[in-house]
C-alpha cells in the first residue's frame, strides 16, 4: 500500500473527536500534492528538519492552496523505485489483498454479526474483480 503524507507546523484544535485548524488544513492540502509513496512538507517544516535528517527533499516551488490566502513554499520527497510486490508464487502477477475484520462499534456485543457479515461480503465479492 502506498501512502501520501503532508506535513505542516501550525495551529491544531482538538474538539472531542474532531481535529481542525490552520495547520490541519494546510497539511491536508499538502497530502494531496505529495507523490505516491512520498511526503510533501511546507517550508517551515523543511527549515526545522533540514539539518536533522539525511533524506533529500526537492524544492516543489510556491503553490497556492485551496482556502489558504498566501502561497506556501513546498518540498517533496519520494522513495526510490521499488520492485513491485507480486503474489507468493513465481509467475503470479495478480495483486494481493488482505481483508481485515471490521470492529463492532456498538455497545451491544450481539451486533458483532453485522461487522463479520461485511468482511465476509467483501471477501466473497473480491474474486469477481
Amino acid at each position: 500500500m502506498h501512502l501520501r503524507i503532508g506535513i505542516h507546523l501550525g495551529d491544531v484544535v482538538l474538539d472531542g473527536d474532531d481535529i481542525y485548524g490552520h495547520g490541519v488544513n494546510i497539511a491536508a492540502r499538502l497530502e494531496a500534492l505529495a507523490p505516491t509513496g512520498g511526503i510533501c512538507i511546507s517550508s517551515i517544516v523543511y527549515e526545522s528538519i533540514t539539518t536533522r535528517i539525511a533524506q533529500d527533499f526537492s524544492a516543489f516551488g510556491e503553490r497556492k492552496l485551496k482556502n489558504i490566502s498566501n502561497p506556501v513554499h513546498l518540498y517533496t520527497w519520494a522513495p526510490a523505485a521499488e520492485k513491485p510486490i507480486t503474489g507468493g508464487q513465481k509467475g503470479n502477477d495478480k495483486p494481493l489483498i488482505a481483508v481485515l475484520p471490521f470492529a463492532n462499534m456498538s455497545e451491544d456485543p450481539d451486533q458483532q454479526y453485522f461487522s463479520d457479515g461485511i468482511s465476509e461480503d467483501i471477501i466473497t465479492g473480491l474474486p469477481r474483480f
